[in-house]
């Protein structure tokens, strides 16, 4: 027999993952703001400061996409979780930083802004071409506005560019965990789900029908939905904690959380495993706030 989840069950699973989100962040507060403060007083470009920068937006897109799941909005989560995971890839990309004499940060900030210029460039193009104005030259504008990019040429900046494409980060990242199963199947479902919520964000016609209004769900659709809300919990705090113990040791700082919330992460791995078992001990509580 098919198993067949009802919407309470979503509903409960978003209330009672929240809490557990809002009592991971408890634990690492302190030494976030602690990495905070020290960073604001720094004019370097900094890995740990954009990796901080992206979790945090992940944070508030993840609090969303549960508010949006239990009002029924699964098309719209789907467009927000695509978004939370390419945060949480450049934000895991820049702070492993596999090249201790490469500053990913200068990297991702140079070229993160020569892309945005040749998307501006592109369009104005698009609007000389219905006005019939004089095409402006795309690379003559980069070499004129990056100076510092002048001695590079053209295929070495696209190849610098897309080193922040969210697949090849994929390709990059799991490459390196190749021989570690959980991590490398790990980033092959984070690829699974940014390519299946590809077509929300660009209007698929496959997406029309995703669910609507349903108030029950079968194995399959319900497995995507609870992933929504437990998969983010790991990459937000699996990557702080990553950001907490390069900052320990870069910025010599009094760190206290990191053995306290790898302790918390493994655990809730453990209650995990045992969906059957979470599920029914989510439903048979009431759910308070934490």
């Amino acid at each position: 027999m098919k198993s067949i989840y009802e919407f309470k069950t979503l509903e409960k699973s978003c209330d009672s993952c929240h809490n557990i989100y809002l009592k991971f962040w408890r634990i690492i507060e302190n030494d976030v703001l602690l990495i905070n403060s020290y960073l604001k007083n720094s004019k370097e470009l900094l890995e740990a400061r954009d990796a901080l920068y992206l979790l945090f937006r992940c944070s508030d897109t993840y609090v969303t996409i549960t508010r949006l799941l239990k009002n029924k909005s699964y098309y719209q989560s789907r467009i927000l979780f695509r978004s939370l995971l390419e945060h949480y890839l450049k934000a895991q990309y820049i702070i492993l930083n596999f090249d201790e004499k490469i500053n990913l940060s200068i990297n991702y900030h140079l070229y993160g802004q020569i892309e945005e210029f040749i998307t501006s460039v592109k369009n104005k193009n698009i609007h000389n071409y219905l006005t019939e104005e004089e095409k402006i030259n795309l690379w003559d504008e980069i070499y004129k506005h990056f100076p510092n990019v002048r001695h590079l040429q053209k295929n070495e900046i696209e190849s610098a560019i897309n080193q922040f494409n969210v697949k090849n980060i994929i390709k990059h990242v799991s490459s390196r965990f190749k021989e570690h199963s959980e991590i490398y199947d790990h980033f092959e479902m984070v690829l699974k789900y940014y390519g299946e919520c590809s077509m929300f964000v660009h209007g698929s016609p496959s997406a029309g029908d995703y669910y609507q209004t349903k108030d029950s769900f079968d194995e399959e659709e319900f497995s995507g939905l609870f992933n929504m809300i437990t998969m983010p919990i790991f990459m937000i705090f699996d990557t702080l904690k990553i950001v907490i113990f390069h900052s320990k040791i870069r910025f010599r700082l009094s760190i206290s959380s990191f053995e306290r919330i790898s302790e918390e992460l493994v655990n809730l791995q453990l209650k995990l495993n045992d969906r059957t078992s979470f599920l029914e001990e989510i439903n048979s509580e009431k759910i308070n706030a934490v």
